[in-house]
């Protein structure tokens, strides 16, 4: 006699309903969770400040061109085909020609920034907030002052709004050793003066190996302001290491004559900032 089949009794069955129906509750709670997570999300994302729309006539950054990978992996290509040579030459060159597009200066400054800000420059990206990375901060020249290129890569100037050199900047541009500083000009500056020897008359040109000059340019003026030199004793021997302290011994002496003559007329002279207006 066949036995009867065992039936679940309705404890377990109901058991059974209710666990699948708090399942489904539970998986429908966290769709809805995560429904209105991304909700929430998509509102926040909303609300963030939009960047502004990219002008395309703004002057290119130098550190966002020359810093980026892809330059990197374009100075690759150029080296493979033209050499590395050629293609550091030509990735210096371009480099200076972003800087002095550019509203940018170097934010490694060797002066202090006291001094650039007294000569009317506004810094709107201060050095010391700038990133590790960059090597430029946003600057405002002052109305008409302009940057321009030397016939160097690696060096450009700041004019003024008379065509004066007021800063010289350094740039390497090169991706891999990449460089930046700017430097103040003072008004005056030291020549190492001395005139080509067809120019000398037949008596000097004995002596134009043996004459130590020194000059005082006169950035305001464009002219030498100063001229001095010294002629250094005949000596049995020629020997560089016998010339060499004598004229050194010179060239200090007038170092001095130089400097008196400034201070007597340009106190400030050491100043790169001072005596710009004055005669």
């Amino acid at each position: 006699m066949a036995k009867p089949s065992k039936k679940p009794s309705p404890t377990v069955t109901s058991c059974f309903h209710n666990h699948g129906a708090h399942q489904s509750l539970t998986d429908k709670i966290a769709r809805s969770e995560a429904g209105r997570k991304k909700e929430r999300q998509a509102q926040d994302r909303a609300k963030r400040p939009r960047p502004p729309p990219r002008d395309p006539l703004r002057r290119v950054d130098p550190p966002d061109v020359l810093g980026d990978p892809l330059h990197g992996m374009l100075f690759l290509a150029e080296a493979m085909g033209s050499g590395v040579s050629a293609a550091i030459l030509r990735s210096e060159a371009q480099g200076q020609r972003d800087l002095v597009n550019s509203s940018q200066l170097p934010k490694k400054l060797q002066d202090p920034i006291e001094m650039f800000e007294k000569i009317g420059i506004v810094f709107v990206t201060r050095p010391e907030a700038a990133s590790d990375r960059d090597l430029f901060v946003d600057v405002v020249l002052p109305t008409g002052w302009k940057l321009k290129a030397t016939g160097h890569s690696m060096w450009s100037e700041l004019l003024d709004d008379k065509g004066r050199v007021r800063a010289s900047m350094f740039y390497k541009a090169a991706h891999y050793d990449r460089d930046a500083f700017i430097r103040l000009n003072g008004r005056f500056s030291w020549e190492r003066y001395a005139p080509r020897p067809e120019h000398l008359t037949p008596a000097r040109e004995d002596l134009h190996d043996r004459t130590v000059y020194r000059a005082v340019f006169d950035r305001v003026l464009d002219a030498i302001v100063f001229k001095a030199e010294e002629v250094l004793p005949i000596l049995p021997s020629e020997r560089k290491e016998d010339i060499y302290p004598l004229r050194r011994i010179a060239e200090a002496k007038l170092d001095a004559d130089a400097e008196s003559w400034l201070a007597a007329r340009y106190p400030n002279w050491k100043d790169p900032t001072a005596h710009w207006g004055d005669p």
